[in-house]
């Protein structure tokens, strides 16, 4: 067996095993982190389109703020500092304990603060670019907001806003990568303890990037097929004002 085999054998002799965990965290933490980023972008994207000028003060706040910083500030201010934060807080209570947050928790809450920013702006251009004239219908039948809402705007600001969807999960595929800053065994830093024990580093980080580009490539095909689905029967000369 060549030496470089030997380096990502499974077992106890190579560092196989190590490189799939941290694949695998680096899949489970992106999941997480989107999932979470897309319900909460959804709602901030309500937030910032209705009447109530709280809600889209805080809304339209949230989202330049958490655009403007930095994802590994966000994931060490959120690390560091969060325990510190919460034990302060529920200190008037009478708790006197320390609360600790795990890298995984907090790279997964940091990333999903980040993502719902992005969302937001996504969701909200999707909703926009539904044609008012199929709201005043729904409204003109009786059909409650709510109902007109989930089941006329949402289904087709969905369609619209899947592009922009896709191309913010790849981002977050990317940026896990960041997580290896505080210490989550994720793909980067499962290749960067087998780099320093080896102190061969090139084989460990190569395969790091064969491990994304694998990642990106199976994204790429479940985009390519959802973009099929929601193209179903939907004409695609015909614009966003439903004009031909």
């Amino acid at each position: 067996m060549s030496p470089i085999l030997q380096l990502f054998a499974l077992g106890a002799t190579g560092w196989g095993d190590e490189l799939l965990y941290g694949l695998v965290t680096t899949v489970q933490v992106a999941i997480l982190s989107f999932a979470f980023g897309v319900v909460a972008g959804l709602l901030g994207a309500m937030m910032k389109l209705s009447q109530n000028r709280i809600a889209y003060l805080f809304a339209h706040a949230y989202s330049v703020v958490f655009r403007a910083v930095p994802e590994l500030l966000i994931i060490s201010v959120l690390y560091f500092g969060g325990s510190i934060a919460v034990a302060s807080i529920l200190r008037p209570f009478g708790f006197k304990g320390y609360v600790d947050f795990s890298p995984v928790i907090s790279g997964v809450t940091a990333l999903a603060i980040v993502t719902a920013a992005y969302a937001i702006e996504i969701f909200r251009g999707g909703i926009l670019a539904v044609s008012p004239g199929q709201r005043d219908a729904a409204y003109a039948l009786g059909v409650s907001r709510l109902v007109t809402f989930f089941l006329i705007v949402l289904p087709q600001a969905l369609r619209i806003s899947l592009p922009g969807l896709c191309n913010l999960w790849l981002t977050v595929l990317k940026n896990t990568a960041l997580l290896s800053a505080i210490g989550v065994v994720d793909l980067l830093r499962a290749a960067y303890l087998g780099a320093s024990a080896t102190r061969d580093p090139l084989p460990f980080f190569s395969a790091v990037a064969v491990g994304y580009i694998f990642l990106t490539w199976l994204s790429m095909i479940v985009i390519t097929r959802l973009e099929e689905r929601t193209k179903r029967g939907y004409d695609h000369h015909t614009d966003r004002g439903g004009r031909s």
